[in-house]
């Protein structure tokens, strides 16, 4: 399977879900994870879509205005 971008139309809402992670796993992750739901385009086709980034990850997406999914 290939990786394809998916571009940012819209960002609807952003969680900080860290603690949450804690709650279930038992430990904190390396990094703050962020559940973002967003409209996104892949490839002409737009859908409404909920995803998980850790932070970096996030603020890269937000920089290039994409992430590969």
């Amino acid at each position: 399977m290939n990786l394809l971008k998916h571009y940012i139309k819209e960002v609807h809402s952003v969680e900080d879900i860290t603690n949450k992670f804690k709650e279930k796993v038992g430990y904190l992750p390396k990094e703050p994870i962020r559940k973002v739901k967003m409209r996104v385009n892949c490839y002409g086709r737009e859908e409404d879509t909920e995803h998980t980034f850790f932070l970096n990850e996030w603020e890269e997406a937000q920089k290039q205005g994409y992430y590969m999914a």
